[in-house]
């Protein structure tokens, strides 16, 4: 709440609202005192104003249930405190619970044991860790847990873990490991690299679960994985959900995640209340989307797509930076499978993907959904700039074929040129040396040109023009050097399907509606760009915080992420309902 400028009110009872410990956990002699304890660690380390009433700090227990209605004197309030008024104030009008001898304040304060001690104890930690206790970000952990209410603090290398037993027994339990699996030590951020052990973790985790709910799992040749929950109609293709579960090597909790844990909870939702969908209902996880390990983003889904300009076999031979192939990869974790990565041998009927939006523009607008129509196309570039090496101490600055020199202007051209031509957008993030000494001037530079615009014309025109602004650099220069592209990667402009867009829509609307919805076009690149070019496809997103991803800050509010799965559970749903 704090981190969207609001605060809280916390509060568990009022004046209409009964004790707390009577109604939500157990006022019975043997787990009162146990159970108030909680209730306070459960409301006071949360974000907010702490508001206690009627003795919650000593937990007090409404009157016993096998008192007499006549003991229930409020309906006659008013005369009650005339009588007080007119005769004395010595004995309480109404009568007060029989634990009140060991129940009161004169008895818990400087008891160790106490609630009203216990109570102390919280505000103190509240005090001292103000920074995450305060005004730190709330995530719920393990939701579908009946037993228990956990959540954690964070404020940048701090974490506090809350987990409430609201049960009258002993309650078994352990982190939900997607929390873990790749989480940076320090930060909230992630590093699961796509076909890493933590990949494989979370992905072991993943299939188990999707087990549990009676889906059938399949892995295709390039570790895609399928989970697909039966229909009652005859042969009719899934409509799918998904998204993926690799992260950039310092990246947040909801790039991806969000839409594969959605895309679970609403299998969950489906089985749990035995809804019967005409097509069968499919979870995907599809590898390598960041393209942060092995090159080429949205690699795998373009490769079932059939429409990518890299085919298996060569997506098989891209390698890490240590030098170990994709094929290997996927056979190291056990996901090299046998089923064809390919969309005619295992098609869907529809693909709709939940997603964070990743740029401010929801946020900005003050909207909750985003309504997604379209995704930009985008190039990106391998260039290698090649010089002479030399010594720095001995060859004449007049002669010497510096390749960074080179690279340095090179890439200052690509920020120039986007902002003159407005077509888009340009990005150099990765550069590399043949030289590892400050003793040697650079033979060889490598860097990655990441253009994205609108269209797929903008992104000729500006791909044009970053390259004819290279050609006049290298021509200007007199050292000698000189630049190639050793590889090139690209997206196509994706529009998606009317249909789909139309079912997003309608369940949007439905949940929060006209006005706090938008359409937009993706500036981000997503595997349903890719699905989009051979099955009708859409994709939903909920606000970002500040607009940051691909960053251990990224953030969107548990609600925001609630409203974007319960919209995806209503557009597949009324996409069943709308082709059957």
């Amino acid at each position: 709440m704090y981190q969207n400028d609001g605060w809280n009110a916390l509060y568990l009872e009022n004046h209409d609202q009964s004790r707390t410990v009577s109604r939500w956990g157990s006022d019975k002699p043997k787990f009162r005192n146990v159970a108030a304890k909680m209730f306070a660690t459960f409301l006071g380390l949360q974000s907010g104003t702490p508001f206690l009433y009627q003795g919650q700090e000593l937990g007090m227990s409404n009157i016993p249930e096998d008192w007499e209605m006549t003991e229930y004197r409020d309906l006659e309030t008013l005369n009650h405190w005339r009588e007080i008024i007119a005769s004395h104030a010595d004995d309480p009008w109404m009568r007060v619970n029989n634990n009140y001898s060991t129940c009161n304040a004169a008895a818990q304060v400087g008891d160790p044991t106490s609630v009203f001690e216990h109570w102390a104890h919280i505000l103190r930690l509240r005090k001292d860790h103000r920074d995450v206790l305060v005004y730190g970000s709330f995530c719920l952990v393990d939701a579908r847990n009946e037993d228990v209410f956990a959540y954690t603090r964070r404020f940048g290398e701090q974490t506090i873990l809350v987990v409430a037993n609201f049960k009258e027994r002993e309650a078994r339990w352990t982190m939900p490991k997607l929390v873990d699996w790749g989480a940076l030590s320090s930060s909230t951020g992630m590093r699961r690299l796509a076909l890493s052990q933590a990949d494989k973790d979370v992905r072991d985790w993943l299939v188990n679960e999707c087990k549990e709910l009676g889906c059938e799992v399949k892995v295709d040749q390039m570790g895609n994985i399928f989970a697909t929950r039966p229909g009652k109609g005859e042969g009719l293709k899934p409509i799918a959900m998904g998204s993926h579960l690799d992260t950039q090597p310092s990246g947040g909790r909801y790039d991806g995640i969000l839409g594969v844990q959605s895309a679970l909870e609403v299998l969950h939702t489906l089985h749990e209340n035995d809804v019967a969908t005409q097509h069968p209902i499919m979870l995907i996880d599809w590898t390598n989307e960041e393209g942060a390990r092995f090159p080429g983003a949205m690699m795998c889904s373009g490769v079932w797509s059939t429409k990518s300009s890299t085919p298996l076999e060569a997506c098989y031979r891209v390698t890490d930076s240590d030098s170990i192939d994709m094929r290997t990869a996927l056979e190291e974790i056990g996901y090299l499978g046998t089923t064809p990565c390919d969309y005619r041998e295992n098609g869907l009927e529809a693909y709709f993907e939940l997603h964070i939006e990743q740029g401010p523009k929801l946020e900005q607008e003050g909207r909750s959904v985003g309504i997604v129509t379209a995704v930009q196309g985008m190039k990106w570039f391998a260039v290698r700039v090649t010089g002479v090496e030399g010594h720095s101490g001995t060859t004449p600055m007049p002669t010497r074929s510096d390749a960074l020199v080179t690279a340095a202007l090179l890439i200052s051209a690509v920020r120039t040129t986007a902002l003159e031509t407005n077509l888009g957008v340009a990005t150099v993030g990765v550069i590399t040396s043949d030289t590892q000494s400050q003793a040697t001037i650079p033979s060889g530079i490598d860097f990655i040109i990441d253009v994205r615009c609108p269209t797929d014309a903008q992104l000729a025109a500006l791909c044009a023009a970053i390259f004819t602004a290279f050609d006049a650099i290298v021509a200007s220069e007199s050292n000698h050097t000189a630049y190639s592209v050793t590889r090139s990667w690209g997206l196509p402009e994706s529009v998606f399907h009317p249909s789909c867009i139309a079912a997003v829509r309608a369940a949007a609307v439905a949940e929060v509606g006209e006005l706090q919805c938008m359409e937009m076009k993706s500036g981000a690149g997503h595997d349903a760009a890719w699905t989009s070019k051979v099955v009708p496809s859409s994709m939903i997103f909920v606000p970002s915080k500040d607009g940051v991803s691909h960053n251990p800050a990224e953030y969107t509010s548990p609600e925001h992420c609630t409203l974007g799965a319960q919209v995806l559970l209503q557009a597949v749903l009324a996409y069943d309902g709308r082709t059957t």
